[in-house]
């Protein structure tokens, strides 16, 4: 989860786009695309869960 922002989740559409996964390097750990293309999705946000998310006034990289 720690990988999404605020501009991946859409309140109006009601869904969560999933296009970045933590990968772990040799040195650091750091964000970037999933392994496969079937990984980057778009999934449904239950509407409770959508309302009950703390987004307004946030910036869309947090």
């Amino acid at each position: 989860m720690t990988a999404l922002r605020v501009r991946d989740i859409n309140r109006s559409k009601l869904t969560v786009r999933i296009h970045k996964a933590w990968k772990y390097t040799t040195s650091k750990p750091v964000v970037g695309a999933p392994k496969t293309k079937k990984s980057t999705r778009t999934i449904n946000l239950p509407d409770q869960l959508a309302a009950r998310l703390p987004l307004d006034g946030r910036h869309p990289d947090e």
